[in-house]
């Protein structure tokens, strides 16, 4: 899953200690533990905190893959991360380009 393996390698490049991430959030350590998991969602409300504290190595895209894990997901956004748009289609869908119309 994404998500957890954007934060194993978050947590691994920084050094840090995932308590202290969960008590920066205000979460309980046990249950940030099941949300890298992937066990557990993690509350809306913490979405824009999870992105901040982590510098945006957790990105929304790795926030969302939780729920849409059959989908591709991407984030376009501008030199400042903040979000532009967000692009998701079915695994496997083919690109616009590919679709043939038959509009004639």
């Amino acid at each position: 899953m994404r998500l957890k393996d954007s934060f194993n390698k978050y947590f691994e490049e920084c050094g840090l200690h995932r308590q202290w991430f969960a008590k920066k959030l205000g979460i309980v350590p046990h249950s940030f533990y099941q949300m890298v998991a992937g066990n557990i969602p993690i509350p809306k409300s913490k979405w824009r905190d999870v992105i901040r504290l982590s510098g945006g190595a957790i990105s929304l895209a790795d926030i969302l893959s939780y729920y849409l894990d059959d989908w591709d997901l991407t984030i376009v956004e501008y030199k400042n991360r903040q979000p532009l748009k967000c692009i998701v289609k079915m695994k496997g869908e083919p690109e616009e380009d590919d679709v043939d119309d038959d509009k004639n």
